[in-house]
């Protein structure tokens, strides 16, 4: 069974299947310069976000800057993965009591806009 109806996973459908696929989580963090603000300060911050991710065991931390999207263009991104819900939820829990975190956000949010997505693969 592939979980398919009418072209639609069905809402339950990762529940049901949950033995029977193999999954990662993707997580990004879209980030849009506010007015006045400077590449060099941005890239810094996601820098210092993309090492707490790292240092509580995030996978594949990454720092994307969008050069061609339409409206996205000039934003910046940082992804990373874990190998399932359960790491995902270590890696973040890691990450909200670090001592240093609250000062990221902080002083991110005083130059950017930060837009978190967290997404899961499916095979299609």
């Amino acid at each position: 069974m592939d979980g398919r109806k009418g072209g639609r996973l069905r809402g339950n459908w990762a529940a049901e299947n949950r033995e029977e696929i193999e999954m990662a989580i993707v997580s990004t963090t879209i980030v849009q310069a506010n007015p006045g603000s400077s590449s060099a300060d941005i890239l810094k911050q996601l820098g210092k976000a993309k090492g707490l991710i790292t240092k509580h065991g995030g996978e594949n931390a990454t720092v994307l800057v969008n050069v061609v999207g339409g409206q996205g263009t000039n934003s910046y991104g940082l992804l990373s993965t874990s190998e399932d819900w359960a790491s995902y939820g270590k890696v973040m829990g890691g990450v909200v009591a670090d001592p240093d975190y609250a000062a990221v956000v902080a002083d991110g949010e005083q130059i950017a806009t930060w837009e978190n997505h967290v997404l899961m693969t499916v095979d299609a």
